[in-house]
């Protein structure tokens, strides 16, 4: 997970100027499957809006109000679960978290 974590940061750092939909999509399949065989609180909830957020990115028309919303969203829930992680992977899940709410907030405007 940890170098899901590094890979998705990373995308979020360079501000997804050169992450298609179609790419976001393919990371967020990553993700699911992850997440299907993780065991902790919030996974479920992560899960699902990851799927919303797939769905949007794959629609004909993009939404982008909704998808900052759904971003905020697992923004909150991502940073409830860094508390479950250890060490440098609860830091990186935080660090996640704020990339997140960061861009969701930006993409709601």
């Amino acid at each position: 997970m940890t170098s899901q974590l590094d890979t998705t940061i990373a995308a979020f750092e360079k501000g997804l100027t050169d992450f298609s939909a179609a790419k976001g999509a393919k990371s967020i399949d990553t993700w699911l499957k992850t997440l299907e065989k993780a065991d902790f609180h919030g996974a479920k909830i992560i899960h699902e809006n990851l799927s919303k957020l797939k769905t949007h990115l794959e629609a004909d028309e993009i939404d982008v109000p909704a998808i900052g919303e759904l971003l905020r969203n697992l923004a909150e829930e991502t940073g409830r679960t860094a508390s479950q992680a250890d060490g440098a992977v609860g830091e990186k899940i935080l660090q996640l978290a704020g990339l997140l709410s960061q861009v969701g907030s930006d993409l709601s405007r």
